[in-house]
C-alpha cells in the first residue's frame, strides 16, 4: 500500500422514499470499484471494508442500503414502503450513486448478501 494521501468523501443521494448514503475513498482518479455490504440489515459500519483496497490505486465507494445504516428513512421507521424494498429498487439506487459520482462504470465487491 502506498503512503499517497487519499481523500473521503461522502454524502446522499435522493431516491424514490428514501435517502441513500454513500462514502467514497482513496484515489478519485483510480479505478471506481463499489463495496455492497452485508445484508439486508446491516451497513458499511466503521468502514474497516476500506482496507480492502489498495488506495493509490482505487477509488473504493461504499453505500449503505435503502433503509439500513445511514441510509433514510430506517426500515423499521418506514414500513409502509417495506414491501418495495425489492433487488430492483436496491439495483435502481446504486445505479443512481453511480450517476451521481459520475461513474461510467466500476468493479463490485461485496460480502455476504452483498457479494450474490
Amino acid at each position: 500500500m502506498s503512503d499517497q494521501r487519499t481523500d473521503f468523501k461522502s454524502g446522499w443521494v435522493d431516491v424514490p422514499h428514501a435517502k441513500i448514503y454513500w462514502e467514497a475513498s482513496g484515489n478519485a482518479d483510480g479505478v471506481p470499484v463499489l463495496y455492497l455490504h452485508g445484508g439486508p440489515g446491516s451497513s458499511l459500519g466503521r468502514g474497516g471494508y476500506r482496507q480492502r483496497h489498495d488506495p493509490a490505486r482505487l477509488w473504493t465507494i461504499g453505500l449503505d442500503q435503502r433503509g439500513c445504516g445511514k441510509s433514510t428513512p430506517t426500515v423499521q421507521d418506514d414500513l409502509e414502503h417495506l414491501a418495495g424494498n425489492t433487488t430492483a429498487a436496491l439495483i435502481a439506487d446504486i445505479e443512481a450513486v453511480r450517476r451521481h459520482l459520475g461513474i461510467e462504470q466500476w468493479i463490485i465487491t461485496g460480502v455476504s448478501w452483498g457479494a450474490h
